[in-house]
Parts: C-alpha cells; sequence; structure tokens
C-alpha cells in the first residue's frame, strides 16, 4: 500500500495445515473491482478471502493449537527466493559458505518483515522449533511482529496447566519481536483491529523510528526457556554444559547427549 515496489505473501495456519493463501497458483476467478478500487488490491482481497475461508472450513480439528515455527520458516523461505528470483547471481555457488554470503548481500538490499496475526493458545512445546525459526530470522534482519487477540476464556486453565503467561498473551511471541526488532501488540479490542493495523503495523521500518509505537520491553519480556523433558516454561533449572540443553530436573546422564556429570561429593562428618 506504501508502494508499487512492495510485495506481499499471506500464510494460513491451521492445527492441521499450513498453506500459502497469497500467492496461490489456484486462486479463485477475478470479479469486478468496485469503482474507484486498484484492480490489483481487489484482486488479492477476492483471493485472500475466498482462500481463507475455504482453509478454515475444511479443518476438521478443534484444537486451539497451530504450528507457527513452520510458518515462520515457510516466509523465511519464500522470501530468500525472492531475493534469489529478484537479484539473480552471475556467479557460480560451489559450496555453502558462498552461498550464504550472496543471500546475505541480497537481503541488505531487498528488506522483508513478518507479521503473525494471532488467535490461538500458545504451546510450549513448540518452544525450541519457534525459537530457531526466531533466530533464523534475526540472522537475516527480518523482523516478526506480533498481533495477538484475545482468546476465550475457557484456555486460560491450559495456560495456567503449562506454565504459559495469562489470558490473550503470547510470551513465546513477545520474546521472537524483542529478539528480531518487531513489535508486539495485543488488541484490546478485536472490532478495533483494522485501525491498529494500519497506525501500527503498516509503517515501514524506516518510519518507525519517527513514530511513538507499543514498545513490549517497556512492560517487561518473559524471557523464560521451556524445559526439554516437559516442555513447560521455567523460571530456574538445569543446563547440559555440553549440549545447552535445559531441564527442570537434575540428570545424572543428559537425556539429550548422554554425558555424564559427576555427583557433588558428600562431605565425611
Amino acid at each position: 500500500m506504501l508502494s508499487p515496489h512492495n510485495e506481499l505473501a499471506v500464510i494460513g495456519v491451521t492445527p492441521s495445515e499450513i498453506k500459502f493463501i497469497y500467492p496461490n497458483e489456484s486462486e479463485p476467478p477475478t470479479s469486478a473491482s468496485n469503482d474507484g478500487q486498484n484492480d490489483a488490491l481487489s484482486c488479492m482481497n477476492n483471493a485472500v478471502r475466498q482462500l481463507a475461508l475455504n482453509l478454515v472450513t475444511s479443518c476438521s480439528s478443534t484444537s486451539t493449537q497451530i504450528v507457527l515455527a513452520g510458518a515462520i520458516i515457510k516466509a523465511l523461505c519464500y522470501y530468500l527466493r525472492r531475493c534469489r528470483e529478484l537479484q539473480p547471481s552471475t556467479r557460480h555457488l560451489n559450496d555453502s559458505l558462498e552461498m550464504t554470503m550472496e543471500f546475505s548481500e541480497g537481503s541488505e538490499k531487498i528488506s522483508s518483515r513478518i507479521l503473525i496475526i494471532k488467535a490461538s493458545d500458545d504451546n510450549s512445546s513448540q518452544y525450541l522449533a519457534l525459537m530457531n525459526s526466531v533466530f533464523t530470522a534475526q540472522k537475516l534482519h527480518v523482523p516478526i511482529d506480533t498481533c495477538v487477540l484475545s482468546l476465550p476464556q475457557q484456555s486460560d486453565n491450559l495456560n495456567s496447566r503449562c506454565g504459559l503467561s495469562s489470558l490473550g498473551h503470547s510470551s513465546l511471541l513477545q520474546q521472537a519481536a524483542d529478539l528480531t526488532g518487531g513489535i508486539y501488540l495485543q488488541v484490546p479490542r478485536v472490532s478495533g483491529l483494522l485501525q491498529y493495523l494500519l497506525s501500527v503495523f503498516l509503517p515501514s521500518s524506516k518510519m518507525r523510528t519517527s513514530l511513538l509505537l507499543p514498545d513490549s520491553r517497556s512492560s517487561g519480556v518473559d524471557f523464560r526457556a521451556a524445559c526439554f523433558c516437559h516442555k513447560r516454561l521455567i523460571d530456574i533449572g538445569y543446563v547440559c554444559s555440553i549440549c545447552l540443553s535445559v531441564f527442570c530436573e537434575f540428570n545424572p546422564i543428559c537425556p539429550t547427549c548422554n554425558t555424564p556429570f559427576l555427583l557433588p561429593a558428600v562431605q565425611n562428618m
């Protein structure tokens, strides 16, 4: 909307599927646009509305937990592919190091960002996969913005059992926004969603420095890690000095890398 050179990709995520909504090869037939409406925006709106509806209605699962890490990785792969297509290299790359350097050069000229509109529960069992995808986005200089919608009241008991934050808050995505330089916003009223999207998330990264936008760090970021054994968020845990796995209980042998640890000697009285 701010530049004709901008591109948009929409990925829909349900408990059973991760799918590109736009662009999509099987887009529905275009209809006549309204007076004064851009034809490209009209086609995109119709495609996104229809394919998003098909994605939601085709999901038979009643779960409110989704594989968010897979959607982030799919978005990053699409970004790297577009960098390669828009800035093709004339050199023949023989090893992965040169390919990484080539992507780094292209990513400096083509900027990207990810906006996550989330209306599902947090799942601490996905902590490792989600953090790996966040660190990848951080390395590629791709900010991850998060717009969290309020959840039904019945999910509060689930959050308390899993060690997650209060209703409608996502501590995992708050970490993602802080690590990548994005914006984290919990929408207080869903009726004002469009206003928040236009005023908070639409401005480019360069324009954000001149605007007064929400800062998740002002309210404190929950940097708790999830233990590898029970996938729960913990305040105090045990870390393997070899593979850096985190556990909520002490183990004489690391379950991840099988490294034995010496028990502290008990002095004779």
